[in-house]
Formats: C-alpha cells, structure tokens, sequence
C-alpha cells in the first residue's frame, strides 16, 4: 500500500521528465542548461531551479554521479538563499530527489526538515503541511511509523481551515495507524476523515479506504474498489501499477475464502506481470498466488511458477554477488586514492624543498648580480623557476580534481551497494512467506496430536529445515527434514522435497513410509536431473505413520533417526538407512519400521542443528549424549512445556554465539 501512498506526495512537487528522448536532443539541452546556470547569481532561486534541472537531464542520460554532484550543489544554493515560500518549495523538491532517485532516505528526511523551518519562518501554512507531509511519508516508509504518525499530527495542527488537506492528513494517520496494527486509532481518524471526504479525489479516498472496509467485514466493497481500480488503470502506461493491484486482489480473495477467484487473478496478474517484464512486481503475486496453488494441490503449475520465483531470488543473489564484486573494487579505488594522497604529500614536500632551494638561488643570485652585473642572466633565471613552479601547480591541482572525481564515483557506488542489498534483504522476506505456506500449520498438527510439540528456528530467514504433515486414509503422518545447505539455497531445495513427499503420498498412492521416501527420491533425482549441470543436493529425513485404529507407528529414515524414550527413562534409538534423499554411490529401498507404541512412549524427530549448535563456557557442540540426557531430565514434563524447555536451554547454551545451522526437532505422544 505505501507505493501507492507515494503517489499522493507527487502532488506537492514537479520535475522535468524526459521520457526516451534522443541522446542528442538530450546533449543539446543539457549544454544549454548549464550554460544558463553558470550565468545565475548564486543568491538568485532559478540557480537552484537550473541546477535541479541539469540533475534530472543527468539522471535521464544515466549519469548518476553527475547527476548527484549538481543535486548536492542544488541543496547548498537553496540552504543559502533568504528566507521564503520559493526557497521552502525548492528545499523539498532538493529532498524529494534525493528520496526518489537515489534512494538517500537520511538526506531526504533532513532537507524536508529544512523546509519545513523555512515555511514556519515565513509562516506559509500551506508549505508547512506539505513540508510535515514529507516527513511524516518519509518516516513511515523507512518503518518509522510513530514517528510518522507524529508528523502527520503536527501537519494537521496547522492545516486547520483548509479541508483537503486537513482530509488528506486525517486519511494518512488513519491509514499509518492501521499499517503498525493499531486498528481502533485507525478507525477513529477514518471516521474524521469521511467528514471531509467530498474535498478529496473520491477515487483516491475510496482506495485508501480498503483498510477500513476489509476491517468493517465490507468485503464486497474492497473488492469492487480494486476492480475499479484495475478497470481505471489497465489501458495506461502504468504498467508496474496494474501488476501491484493484481497482487492486492490475490490477497483480498485469499483472506476472504474466495479460491476460486483468487486463483483466477492469481493467473491473470502472473501472466500480465511476465509479459511486461515485470519482475518485483511478478514477485509480489506469486507470494500470494504459490500459496493458492500449493492448497489446490496444482503442482504442475506450482512447480514450474516455483521456478520463476526461485530464478528472480537467484538473480538477486548474482546481483549480491557482483555487489561484492563492486564493493572490492571500490575499496580499491579507495586504496589508490590513498596512494595518490601520499604522492601528493611527497610532491608537495619536494615542491616545497625547491621553494626553499628557489629562494636560496635568488639570494645568490642576487649577489653576483650585485657584484658581476649580470641582471639579465638573473632575470632569465628567476623566470624559468617561476615556469617550473606553475607547471608542478597545474599538476599538483589536476590530481586533486581526480581525486575529488574519485571520491563522487565511490560515494556514488557505495550508495548503488547499499540499495541492492536493501532489495535482496526484502526479497528473501518475501521467499519467507512462500516457503510458511509449505509448512503446515501447527493448529492442524495438535488438532490430531494434541500431545506434540514442533521446535522450528532457521539460522537465516528462510532455512533448509521443515516440518511436514498430513492426514490421509487414517493414518497420521509427520516427519522432519533436512535439506541441503540453509539460507535462500536450502529454502529452495525444501520447496522441491516438500512437494515430493506430498505428491508420493496424495497422488501416487504410497502408504508406508519407506514407500513414500523411495518414491520421493525418485522426483527429487528427476526434477534435479532436468538442468544442464549434475545436482546432488537433496535432504535428510526421519518420517512416521502412526494408525490410531491399530496403534502401531510406521517409521523410516534417510540418515535421520528417531528416538523413543519408554515410561522407565530409557532411549531406544531405531537407525535410518544411511543414504540420502537425492543421488547415491549405491541406492538401496528404504527399510520399513513397525513399532508397537506402548503407553507413556514418547517419540522424537530432528535434524541436527541442535546436537551441532557451539555453545556453553568452552565453546563446544552440543552433541548427542547432551541431547539425551536432556530429553530424560525433562520426561515428567507435558509435550508443551517440553517444547518451550528446550528452546530456552538451547538459547542459554548458545548465549551471543551465532547459529550454525537450520534447528527442527518434534516431539510426540500417541498415547
């Protein structure tokens, strides 16, 4: 919703927008441009107007270093003019510039801030609102939304007599307040704001009003203003919008129950965000249509719209890569800048040393002019110094331009770095969201086995581990896996093993559990032989089927074991076969294991990132004896308190230490 708030904030300001205009065309202008601005007063405002203007021909002939130098400069001359309403407007189109083009969110923030003093100084209650609408946008776009909601209110101190903004701000707190959670501020200031709603756009308070519809229960209304939205944009140029909207229908008919619908406009917005090459915005419907699919069982679609999403998160981990790549090469531009300051200190010292060798000539040879006459051959001397002198200057001054030069592209790089990192950051929250919906929901594993606890900690957002269940034919199944590799890599590989396991069992009519572990690793083997490169990533796994009819457990393992703890304290541990999920020197079918659940037997699964986790005064793993140990001194625990027992020893242990690897571990009581 905040990228479409944005768009309320252009109504406060203007910029030239070039469009693909010829590169030449653009030259000429730009050359004339700075030829105009050369000529300005510095204490005249169109200076600050030129300047800006140069910035945004940079800009569209994809020159960010020169286009940030003059938007630097620009800032400077608006600073220094005299107080006004003019200096007040270009102030915040200094600050909307940097916020917009360059991502500086810090300098933003400072340079509306500016003029917003300049409006108060003046008293322009007009720039004063557009001023605080600014930082408060500012703020809650950076997840500062108190700070926001702060800025809208004192904004709408001062637009008290004017309706549309005193609406404009009503609306926004409403709409900040509902972002941070805070449902019963957010409806009041709503409320408030309906009061002014015949002085603002109908269309834009009807679509920043989808907070308070979906909160009322009017469902059948948000939904008809993003149909109309959609209908309103779909034949504009707008294309990155549509694509957004597509994703907000996903998720409103998915939170509604409407399947059906959802999965439609699912199909409709992927296929019109692939079309126009959208990726971030093919990123945000697939977030909420994968899920759809992945409960509908589609998995042709879901595997082959899993790819994509997967290809965009391994593009933007390429683009980390070569962030790393312009980050070593920014260090060297910096090291080299260094040398060349220590070139320069040198020059200058020996420039200096011939200064004082220079002046100790001109003595002397002002004596032999004294004593010999020889005025001309002095003067001719004293003018080849003065030449030597001004050449080592002019170089001494063209390599501080260079490195000053340096000094803009590094800054500029730094800036590029810090942006794409900030991107891939988000994009690896939003694959967190697809790999939960693979996960099952802990409800639904309590509802049919209420004795049972689930520990789930990945090391990095997303995680290698999962936890999988299902309930099929009466029998009850639950395993714990664990994938090759954590982080976005392994994430990757739990989505295809995940569906494996799901389709062996639900399609391909596997009951026991060393059927569904031969018949998933028959996939996972195929899906990953389908590239042009060998893989041999795959997963660990240790997989129940308990029958409540007849109370016995079915168990297999792919290298994970299970333990059984009896009502006398003992572990009996039942060994996995000792090969993998995924490719192997010598595969072998996995070995059926039928227990007979006895009364008080408690079952555990687990990967094993708790056994692995450093920790503890010597900095040592935990290791295995440790682990059960901890499972006897905690028997007389119920399965819950068992969960949170665990998990608290484990952070004791571990104390500032980092993660190793992926954590999940079940507990289960049948009986």
């Amino acid at each position: 919703m905040r990228s479409l708030v944005f768009l309320m904030v252009l109504v406060f300001i203007s910029f030239d927008h070039f469009g693909q205009v010829d590169s030449a065309k653009l030259f000429h202008k730009l050359d004339s441009t700075i030829s105009q601005f050369d000529k300005l007063e510095h204490s005249n405002p169109e200076k600050v107007s030129t300047c800006l203007h140069v910035t945004q021909i940079y800009l569209a002939l994809g020159n960010q270093v020169d286009a940030y130098s003059y938007l630097d400069h620009a800032g400077e001359l608006a600073n220094a003019l005299k107080s006004s309403a003019k200096k007040g407007e270009l102030l915040l189109n200094v600050s909307a510039t940097y916020f917009s083009n360059f991502g500086e969110y810090d300098k933003a923030l400072v340079y509306a801030d500016h003029g917003k003093k300049t409006y108060l100084e003046v008293n322009d209650t007009t720039g004063i609102c557009r001023a605080y609408f600014f930082l408060g946008y500012f703020s809650v776009i950076t997840n500062k939304e108190n700070e926001g909601i702060n800025f809208f209110k004192e904004g709408l101190s001062f637009a008290d007599g004017n309706p549309v903004e005193t609406g404009s701000f009503l609306l926004r707190i409403s709409e900040t307040y509902y972002e941070s959670d805070q449902k019963d501020s957010a409806e009041l200031y709503y409320e408030k704001s309906v009061e002014f709603k015949e002085h603002i756009d109908e269309f834009s308070f009807n679509f920043n009003s989808i907070n308070h519809y979906n909160y009322i229960g009017d469902y059948a209304k948000t939904e008809q203003i993003l149909e109309e939205a959609l209908a309103h944009y779909i034949n504009g140029d707008d294309k990155e919008r549509v694509a957004y909207i597509y994703a907000l229908m996903v998720r409103q008919y998915s939170e509604t129950g409407q399947n059906e619908k959802a999965l439609k406009t699912g199909e409709e917005g992927a296929k019109y965000a692939q079309e126009y090459h959208l990726e971030k915005e093919l990123h945000d419907v697939l977030s909420f249509y994968l899920p759809l699919l992945e409960k509908e069982k589609s998995w042709e679609e879901l595997y082959k719209l899993s790819k994509v999403f997967w290809d965009i998160e391994k593009k933007k981990i390429s683009d980390a890569e070569q962030n790393a790549q312009l980050k070593k090469e920014i260090d060297l531009n910096v090291a080299q800048i260094k040398e060349q300051d220590l070139i320069n200190e040198k020059n200058a010292l020996e420039l200096e040393k011939s200064n004082l060798e220079l002046e100790q000539g001109k003595r002397i040879q002002l004596y032999f002019v004294v004593i010999f006459v020889l005025v001309g051959v002095g003067l001719v001397f004293v003018f080849l110094a003065y030449k030597r002198i001004k050449k080592d200057n002019t170089i001494i001054n063209n390599q501080k331009l260079e490195v000053e030069k340096k000094n803009l592209e590094i800054s500029d790089q730094k800036a590029q770095v810090e942006e794409k990192n900030k991107e891939i950051t988000d994009s690896i929250h939003y694959a967190k969201r697809l790999q939960n919906a693979i996960l099952p929901d802990v409800k639904d594993i309590k509802a049919n086995l209420k004795d049972s606890f689930v520990l789930y900690i990945p090391k990095d957002i997303v995680a290698g581990d999962f936890y999988w269940f299902e309930y099929h034919n009466g029998l009850i199944y639950i395993a714990a896996a664990d994938c090759t590799g954590h982080g976005v890599p392994g994430a990757m590989v739990s989505v295809v093993c995940a569906n494996a396991l799901s389709k062996s069992l639900l399609e391909d009519g596997c009951v026991y559990p060393n059927e569904i572990l031969d018949r998933t690793r028959e996939i996972v083997v195929s899906q990953f032989a389908k590239g042009s490169e060998e893989v041999k990533d795959g997963m660990d796994i240790s997989l129940c089927a308990y029958d409540p009819n007849s109370g016995k457990l079915y168990w297999a393992g792919a290298n994970n074991p299970l333990w059984i703890l009896s009502k006398n304290g003992e572990i009996k541990e039942i060994k996995a076969d000792k090969q993998p999920i995924g490719r192997h020197a010598v595969e072998q079918p996995f070995t059926n294991h039928i227990i007979e659940v006895m009364e008080q037997d408690r079952f555990y699964l687990f990967s094993d990132g708790f056994q692995d986790q450093f920790g503890g005064e010597k900095q040592k793993k935990f290791k295995t004896k440790n682990l059960k140990d901890m499972i006897v001194q905690y028997a007389s625990l119920s399965m819950d308190n068992q969960g949170s027992s665990f998990e608290n020893a484990l952070q004791e242990w571990k104390g500032d230490l980092e993660q190793m690897d992926d954590i999940c571990m079940i507990g289960l009581q049948f009986k």
